[in-house]
């Protein structure tokens, strides 16, 4: 059974990515996406990103130059070191202070005349802190990628436009594209390099030999003069890879063939965005226009209307996910109410008015009760999003505590709703129909019976996390199109490992990777057997009953058995 996730956020995680849409970023995203993660692109040139991505199918959760983003994984893309000093120092200032990951993509090979740029920009990413790490891509290669990205596609591109091929005193590294994409994704979500460096590389080709298997597929070429010097960057760790260099070279040429040669663009400077200001209205200037214009008499009634306007503007900013503006206009619309309350019961005690006045008064202490309930749920989903950063993080921290406080401020939350409505169900008169008659009235016990199952997921929430023991989920991802009893056919999985209330692991695996471990024959049902064509049983099958628990088990047998976890 799937989560209820309307009430419930989405706790994807969220991975910007700064670059122009090149070859590796496009593959990136594709891979993010299908990983179940939501990507910001941060970019100057949102239309040629539109452009890029106009294939992609889920756009929902894809942003393109989003005027806010908090993401708990930053890529930085700078594979032919053109990004300033102040570009990186914009990156730092954005994220050093918070709970976000960053990796930044450099080459592996670059030339002797880009040494200095690369140490500085080694020293800037040592200095940031360990949330910051670097990754040295070996020379791609594969469909999609430009000449910035690789000086080895730049070669086949100057082999393919001029006939001339520029000569290199030193090696090429070529690493596939997708596979480049897919180590990096890893990286993010594992303990990636965050305070070092990796390294992802093919195996070492000389220049000479990629010069000899260039000229073999784009006929006559003529070396340049003067072999241009390359040097490699120092990594710790190494992940080489194995890569068929002339198919991969073939692959690139054709793709080279499709694209139009166009001049390079010179890149304009990074535009800084106009933050809005509010406008400065000086307060005595309205005040007196409001005493002038409506007069005393009529002022409760214009804080009446500025509290509902703003009810209902931090409703909207809630819904949006904008919980600070929420809060405060929340907290504006109940200040509002409550002077409007103050005034009209001090007018309700001038004879003959108190009668007239009533609607009024109830009016104002229903907005001002509402008012005070929503900032009570910003204040929930605030020590909310503190407990799950907690268990994100690396902090050690109290679960017991944060969830014993989440959970008494989602209980104040059910009670003082159930008194709202309590107070509307027994008022009569217009206010109280026309309050019913509204759309948001009817969700209110739908999203009580939401607040009561939170509080008690809550409850449970230390033994979840690991905090009596260490605790690992199977978390089985199954796609739709392909039908299955519980959902949908498994193409992948992954463990989740708690311990002490943080998440310590999360590992993602293709399940073909884990079904090609098992050892022995499992008869399959003969449904799988006769419809399928498949002989032996296995994990990417498993879920076969409708029975939860049944295929749960199952999945958990299975794994067992493929991988011994």
């Amino acid at each position: 059974m799937s989560p209820d996730t309307s009430f419930t956020p989405d706790y994807r995680p969220t991975v910007a990515i700064f670059s122009e849409p090149g070859g590796l970023a496009v593959s990136l995203v594709e891979k993010l996406l299908a990983d179940f993660c939501k990507v910001a692109i941060m970019a100057d040139d949102p239309k040629s990103w539109g452009k890029a991505t106009d294939h992609i199918s889920q756009k929902n959760f894809l942003e393109i130059a989003p005027a806010e983003v908090s993401p708990e994984y930053v890529v930085f893309i700078d594979l032919d070191l053109t990004k300033s000093d102040g570009d990186y120092e914009k990156l730092i200032k954005l994220y050093s202070k918070s709970n976000a990951k960053i990796l930044v993509i450099l080459p592996y090979s670059f030339k002797v005349k880009d040494s200095a740029r690369l140490g500085a920009i080694q020293e800037i990413i040592k200095q940031a802190g360990s949330d910051f790490g670097a990754i040295y891509l070996g020379d791609l290669v594969g469909p999609r990628i430009n000449g910035a990205e690789s000086d080895l596609v730049g070669a086949l591109t100057e082999g393919l436009t001029k006939k001339t091929w520029p000569l290199l005193e030193g090696s090429y590294y070529p690493v596939n594209i997708f596979a480049a994409g897919r180590e990096i994704a890893k990286s993010l979500f594992s303990f990636g390099p965050y305070g070092d460096s990796l390294a992802i590389i093919g195996p070492e080709v000389g220049g000479t030999h990629v010069f000899e298997r260039a000229g073999a597929l784009l006929g006559q070429i003529e070396p340049s003069s003067g072999a241009e010097k390359r040097r490699e960057a120092v990594a710790p760790q190494k992940i080489v890879g194995q890569v068929n260099l002339e198919q991969a070279m073939k692959e690139t040429v054709e793709w080279l063939k499709t694209v139009p040669q166009r001049k390079q663009l010179i890149k304009e400077e990074k535009k800084v965005r106009e933050e809005l200001k509010t406008p400065v209205v000086s307060k005595r200037l309205v005040l007196r226009f409001l005493l002038v214009l409506f007069g005393v008499i009529l002022l409760p009634y214009i804080f009446l209307s500025l509290s509902a306007a703003t009810l209902l503007a931090a409703s909207q900013f809630m819904g949006n996910g904008k919980f600070e503006a929420a809060g405060y206009f929340f907290g504006a619309g109940r200040v509002s109410a409550d002077i409007a309350f103050g005034q009209i019961s001090l007018y309700s005690k001038i004879p003959l008015a108190g009668q007239a006045l009533v609607g009024s008064k109830n009016l104002s202490a229903l907005l001002k009760k509402g008012n005070a309930l929503g900032g009570k749920g910003i204040t929930a989903i605030k020590e909310g999003s503190l407990l799950f950063s907690k268990v994100l993080g690396e902090d050690v921290y109290d679960p017991r505590a944060l969830s014993q406080n989440l959970a008494l401020e989602l209980d104040e939350l059910y009670q003082e709703s159930g008194f709202l409505l309590t107070e509307v169900e027994g008022g009569g008169g217009i206010l109280a129909n026309f309050i019913k008659s509204r759309p948001f009235y009817k969700i209110i016990p739908e999203a009580r019976e939401k607040l009561l199952l939170t509080k008690r997921i809550i409850g449970e929430f230390p033994a979840l996390t690991g905090v009596e023991k260490p605790t690992t989920y199977l978390i089985l991802f199954q796609n739709n199109m392909e039908l299955r009893p519980t959902g949908g056919f498994i193409g992948s999985f992954a463990l989740a490992s708690f311990d002490g209330g943080r998440l310590t692991n999360l590992q993602v695996s293709d399940v073909y990777a884990a079904d090609g471990q098992l050892k022995g024959h499992v008869e399959p049902p003969l449904p799988i057997k006769n419809y399928l064509g498949e002989a032996n049983w296995y994990l990417r099958d498993s879920n076969w009953d409708a029975d939860f628990p049944t295929s749960a088990s199952r999945a958990e047998w299975f794994l067992d058995k493929e991988i011994d976890q």
